[in-house]
């Protein structure tokens, strides 16, 4: 039986974590020079084991730390706000409010 080579990271899973994050931010966060991370993305060299779960753990960080702080609202908070139910079951518009 042959066992996965765990020497080297996948490298689409890296570009997944790194879509949208600046280059600069990007070598920043495995502590790696530039050069060296735009060739992971590449495909140039091959992407360490470490490189994606880093990237992996930073990204959880992140979503756990905007759920502790409130920042991501629950969508039955945001469909009760959007309209007004009636008593009798059928949706109202909401009330006009007066800004000074």
């Amino acid at each position: 039986m042959r066992y996965p080579n765990l020497r080297y990271g996948g490298p689409a899973e890296f570009v997944y974590y790194a879509m949208g994050v600046p280059l600069a931010e990007l070598a920043r966060r495995p502590r790696r020079d530039e050069r060296t991370v735009r060739e992971w993305l590449t495909g140039r060299t091959r992407v360490p084991w470490w490189a994606p779960e880093i990237m992996r753990l930073k990204h959880l960080e992140a979503d756990l730390r905007h759920r502790q702080m409130f920042w991501a609202v629950p969508d039955m908070l945001s469909l009760t706000r959007l309209a007004v139910v009636a008593q009798d079951g059928e949706l109202a518009a909401p009330p006009l409010t007066k800004t000074a």
